[in-house]
């Protein structure tokens, strides 16, 4: 292998993740104007003129849309589940799960922990503010999974989202027009929106 290899894993495995995320995401926006808001205050605040272009430096500090991305993965998902194999015997309370057991890591279901989330239905992205995120273990939520085998495209997959949605919320608001709990997901490869998720967009 190499470079070119890392570059086209990167990429395709960003690719429909990142189209599913901003399905929702965006949808899921339309329910709330305030958050919208709060966003458009943020890109303001950051970019300060709105019609150069979006740099990376911008990206990077907008931390109040990486929390509302983070919020989106948590309630809607993306990738469900992954599999690992356990390398030692690892005590776990009731049992012992032995060396070279596959574990099924529910990623999904993670984010819907209310020991760690509470009313995890909601849409909050104060979830992860930076101090809200300390009160939590490290391996509470794992939207790219976590240790070496992580997700390589996370970076790129942050970046395309933020992008895209500073390039929409700067100049327009969504409206949805079907509700959120009319949701229903199909999994394929990442989990996808079933119904239709009618949205109206309209200049800021």
């Amino acid at each position: 292998h190499d470079w070119r290899d890392e570059v086209t894993t990167m990429i395709a495995g960003a690719s429909d993740t990142v189209v599913s995320c901003l399905n929702l995401l965006i949808f899921t926006l339309g329910h709330h104007p305030e958050i919208q808001d709060k966003i458009f205050m943020e890109i303001q605040e950051v970019m300060g003129d709105l019609d150069r272009d979006v740099t990376a430096g911008d990206v990077n500090g907008m931390t109040y849309l990486g929390q509302v991305i983070l919020e989106s993965l948590r309630l809607h998902g993306n990738i469900v589940g992954i599999i690992r194999k356990a390398t030692k015997d690892t005590k776990l309370p009731g049992c012992t799960l032995p060396a070279g057991s596959r574990v099924v890591i529910m990623l999904h279901a993670l984010g819907w922990n209310e020991e760690q989330f509470t009313k995890p239905e909601l849409f909050l992205p104060e979830r992860f503010s930076p101090d809200k995120q300390k009160e939590r273990h490290n391996y509470s939520f794992l939207p790219f999974s976590a240790g070496p085998r992580n997700c390589i495209g996370k970076i790129y997959a942050m970046m395309l989202l933020k992008t895209a949605l500073v390039h929409m919320l700067r100049r327009l608001r969504v409206t949805s027009h079907t509700k959120l709990s009319d949701i229903e997901y199909e999994l394929k490869v990442v989990m996808y929106a079933k119904t239709p998720l009618p949205v109206s967009f309209h200049p800021r």
